[in-house]
């Protein structure tokens, strides 16, 4: 490092640019550090203070240039307060006029390069999240609502007053206080110096990054300066604006995870660190960048079906977002990639999520701890992809790690507590495939429709008729089975049958046509032997829906 003291004018004078990292997070001083520094100002401004005000540090490490550019800095510490000093400028400039002089100073000296056209203009090249609204302001052409246009607006209207409220500032004797007076310390790194560790050093006590923050600073360290804008806009910002938040740092995880080697969450980064180095030798670190974005088409139709237009793949994917498998997206980006390169086909892309699915129904209803799930579906693709018989060997991979028996699933079947929190769309889902099954119904279960509803033939709620109705231990009873697959179905007059008698409910179901309600034609009572017989009748077509594979 070489530090030493610097003055603002010493600070901007010659041709140079600062550059902002991609490290760094955006403009985001407030209201409460404008004033901070406007009373700094105002200090320095009063004609018997002579002194000058130290502004901190200054860190910047020069950039490898095309001769005949301009003397390029990375601006590792320093952006907020010379970002608001320039600004602080660009006002006072305005509020000169264009035809004097002390305008065309500060435009052409300390705001731009004059001689310069495109990025090299600007002294400061700020993140691309504020570039145009800094544009706006050095160019005279600010539009309200612009991330820095508030910073701007607020030092108009000080400037256009005193600190007393008796005359207005002298523009000329404001701009040379801050011009002669502001006093930084200029610390330039060198090439061996790692400008990324420093600034996390520098600001070690600030918000801390996220996984995204750091995988996204890594990747850009790797890219030539000269592309990264290109790199920025085209593959990175995309992705930051479809996943916001953590969800970013989810598709990071499941785009590594894909590869077969099941990783934590919190390391992402190092992940990515190990990928770009790897890339180095290969190829830059922005194929990185490309290759998350051709993956993340994929990934959208993953969270959102409705985008894809193959109707086969599109149904089996709405089903697996109903079990909430977010487990299975390593398994199905890969599925995607290869159906996508013809490695599979279409109908072989269905068939393994038919097996997953069924895998994972049976291993649900039989309370198969799930645990392993994530790790089992991280590996499944890369351990079964060089096979012959692509299919068969997801059967095998799936059959060796606890795969439910068609005799285990049935013994659970009409015990397991299929209604409930948080699994009320499964319980559903496995509702309606069990209708489909059964018959070509007339009474078409739309899951959009609010009508359509789980209905428990013994109700919630225990009226004195139910009491009677299930006999001894009544209690136990409704404790056992009210959640059990055996007393639930689907209708569309819920709140017409509510609590009320069998025999009441028995007539709403004739009316019905859904084939699971023919059913209670049937019977003449409805309690814990009839809701066992019930629950073994659809525990034979549950076997059917959801095989067990056989090889």
């Amino acid at each position: 490092m070489q530090p030493y003291r610097v003055k603002l004018e010493t600070l901007l004078e010659d041709r140079k640019q600062f550059v902002v990292p991609l490290f760094q997070r955006p403009y985001s001083w407030k209201k409460k550090n404008w004033e901070e520094l406007w009373r700094d100002l105002l200090d320095i401004y009063d004609p018997d203070n002579t002194r000058e005000h130290f502004m901190g540090a200054i860190v910047t490490m020069p950039i490898a240039m095309k001769p005949h550019g301009v003397n390029k800095f990375l601006l590792i510490d320093g952006q907020q307060r010379l970002t608001t000093l320039l600004v602080i400028l660009a006002c006072v400039r305005d509020l000169a006029g264009n035809e004097s002089d002390l305008h065309d100073e500060i435009q052409n000296i300390y705001l731009t390069n004059r001689y310069k056209q495109g990025r090299n203009r600007s002294k400061l090249l700020p993140t691309q999240e504020d570039r145009n609204a800094y544009d706006e302001i050095i160019q005279d052409s600010r539009q309200s609502g612009s991330s820095l246009s508030k910073v701007y607006n607020h030092f108009v209207k000080v400037l256009s007053v005193s600190d007393d409220d008796s005359e207005s500032i002298d523009l000329g004797r404001f701009f040379n206080a801050m011009k002669s007076q502001l006093l930084f310390v200029s610390i330039v790194l060198n090439e061996n110096d790692n400008p990324y560790h420093i600034f996390h050093s520098l600001n070690a006590t600030g918000t801390p990054l996220t996984q995204a923050d750091l995988v996204r600073n890594h990747i850009f360290m790797h890219i030539p300066e000269e592309d990264q804008e290109d790199a920025y806009n085209d593959l990175w910002y995309p992705l930051q604006q479809a996943y916001p938040g953590n969800q970013l740092r989810d598709y990071i995880w499941r785009f590594i995870t894909k590869d077969g080697v099941p990783i934590r969450q919190i390391g992402v980064y190092d992940a990515i660190r190990r990928r770009v180095a790897e890339l180095a030798n290969s190829g830059s670190a922005d194929h990185l960048l490309m290759d998350l974005k051709i993956v993340a088409e994929h990934y959208d139709r993953i969270l959102d079906p409705s985008l894809e237009t193959v109707r086969p793949i599109r149904e089996r994917l709405q089903r697996l977002k109903r079990w909430e498998l977010t487990t299975a997206y390593p398994l199905l980006l890969n599925l995607y990639i290869a159906v996508n390169s013809q490695d599979i086909s279409v109908q072989t892309f269905c068939s393994v999520l038919d097996i997953v699915e069924s895998f994972v129904v049976r291993r649900h209803i039989c309370s198969v701890p799930i645990r392993q799930l994530t790790n089992y579906f991280i590996r499944l693709f890369h351990d079964v992809s060089g096979e012959n018989d692509f299919v068969s060997a997801v059967c095998s991979y799936l059959l060796d790690r606890n795969f439910p028996t068609d005799e285990v699933f049935r013994d659970n079947w009409g015990r397991h507590q299929l209604y409930g929190p948080g699994s009320r769309d499964k319980c559903k889902l496995i509702l309606e495939s069990l209708e489909t099954y059964a018959t070509e119904n007339h009474e078409p279960v739309d899951t959009r429709h609010p009508r359509i509803t789980i209905e428990h033939v013994m109700p919630q709620s225990l009226s004195q008729v139910w009491y009677n109705e299930l006999g001894d231990g009544a209690d136990a009873v409704h404790v056992q089975y009210l959640h059990t697959i055996g007393n639930l179905t689907l209708t569309g007059q819920n709140e017409s049958m509510g609590n009320k008698a069998f025999v009441d409910k028995k007539d709403v179901f004739a009316q019905s046509n859904f084939a699971l309600n023919k059913y209670f034609d049937s019977c003449d009572s409805w309690n814990a032997e009839t809701i066992v017989r019930r629950a073994e009748r659809l525990g034979e077509i549950a076997v059917k829906i959801w095989q067990r594979p056989s090889i």
